[in-house]
């Protein structure tokens, strides 16, 4: 029997030799079961801001609320307070921001942006971003056009009319059948 001479090998060829032959015998193999984790909720940006963003996220992008709002009273209505030195705002269900020609209020729950809403001043149309077609200014004709007819029609305490749109996550603020706000929230499957 003649000895394994390694020099006849290089020692990369030597430890795929052993290797190859250090494998256990091949056994048949089942087919792999893959179970899919469930899809990610989609990121939804409305207005610069994202649903999910945490008090400090908001604080980072656009710095401390000049206002907040107080929890609802019974009826649905809330206060906007201006922000002192002694108010934590992360207290607040809600924080205010002014921005060129709208305001904008981002409702928290669970240290989380819940909901983003966007109402324009009067005259200025392009102060909220359009959504799915439907801009300030439109007129019902022209939502039912871009989302169809809204499952859920209602009224706000000041008594504009909303459209909401669950399923797609907006709701619709009218003043004189127009669009002048816009709420972004994470869409609500429809029953089934």
């Amino acid at each position: 029997m003649r000895p394994f001479k390694c020099e006849r090998f290089g020692a990369a060829a030597l430890a795929t030799l052993v290797l190859t032959a250090c494998q256990p015998p091949s056994q048949p193999t089942q087919p792999e079961t893959v179970v899919e984790a469930p899809a990610p909720a989609p990121v939804i940006d409305y207005n610069g801001i994202t649903i999910g963003w945490s008090h400090d996220e908001v604080l980072a992008a656009f710095g401390p609320p000049p206002k907040v709002l107080e929890m609802p009273m019974p009826g649905g209505e809330t206060t906007a307070i201006a922000v002192t030195p002694s108010i934590n705002t992360r207290d607040y269900p809600g924080w205010i921001y002014a921005m060129t020609g709208a305001v904008t209020t981002l409702h928290f729950k669970d240290n989380a942006v819940e909901r983003i809403v966007c109402i324009a001043e009067r005259g200025a149309a392009a102060s909220c971003p359009s959504i799915m077609g439907v801009a300030i200014g439109d007129d019902e004709q022209r939502i039912a056009a871009a989302l169809g007819p809204p499952p859920l029609p209602g009224a706000l305490p000041d008594e504009r009319a909303a459209l909401w749109y669950e399923a797609k996550g907006v709701a619709l603020y009218l003043t004189d059948s127009r669009v002048d706000g816009i709420a972004v929230f994470r869409p609500t499957p429809a029953p089934q």
